[in-house]
């Protein structure tokens, strides 16, 4: 088996991220759930042995979707707010088993297949697990090369992906070019979603952005509806 991926994330090292994550589910978890963790094999991500999309599957039924508030370890909470996720405490344990999942099984395959065992988990996967995902993202190895799934979970029609992938996640900001940026920013304007909770916005804001947010706002006020109060937030003064 491959070793785990070097990568640094927050200052911590990807195997000792992966570490504290397993500890804080042992932690966290019940013991009826603790022994449902430790007996599970480690998933492929081929159609070889437990599968991926199974396993990952078959969590939601077991873990709490709760966020861990509170109860996240501190090391982990600044490890993961280094490394580009806002607020971890609203992670759920369901979430982080997902990651150390997906995280495991990319470490039995080569980089180059990273994105295609991403996609396909995306692409087949329930609403819940896709938000998983994407929450993920940030924190796997080489993050950019998962680009595409990033812009296809803001593409979509699904509400609460759109949110994980744009909101307390500092992936769009990171990694979007501008145009899949203000794409996504003008879509969280049209659904009411605070623009306070994407990450990076000041520093991704741009005169093209800035327009489009005006000519929004001039074509609600032409029809007589109300516009978002927090679009000064991208309108240039």
């Amino acid at each position: 088996m491959r070793g785990r991926p070097v990568r640094t994330i927050g200052g911590v090292g990807l195997t000792d991220l992966i570490d504290a994550v397993d500890r804080l589910l042992r932690e966290l978890s019940g013991a009826e759930v603790a022994r449902w963790i430790a007996g599970r094999m480690p998933p492929t991500p081929g159609l070889e042995g437990y599968r991926l999309g199974a396993h990952y599957a078959a969590a939601g039924r077991v873990l709490d979707d709760a966020p861990a508030g509170e109860g996240m370890d501190a090391g982990l909470c600044a490890a993961m707010t280094d490394a580009g996720v806002e607020q971890p405490a609203r992670w759920t344990l369901l979430d982080l088993y997902r990651y150390r999942l997906l995280a495991d099984a990319l470490n039995q395959v080569s980089p180059d297949e990273h994105l295609g065992v991403v996609r396909s988990l995306f692409c087949k996967g329930g609403i819940g697990e896709q938000r998983s995902l994407v929450r993920s993202l940030i924190l796997l190895p080489e993050p950019a090369a998962f680009l595409p799934v990033a812009i296809e979970a803001c593409r979509g029609n699904v509400l609460d992906v759109f949110i994980a992938m744009t909101c307390e996640n500092r992936y769009p900001a990171y990694f979007f070019p501008d145009l899949n940026f203000n794409q996504m920013v003008m879509k969280a304007l049209f659904n009411g979603v605070a623009l306070a909770r994407i990450a990076g916005l000041a520093r991704r804001r741009t005169r093209e952005l800035a327009r489009m947010a005006a000519d929004y706002a001039t074509e609600r006020r032409a029809a007589g509806r109300s516009i978002p109060n927090d679009i000064d937030m991208i309108i240039e003064n």
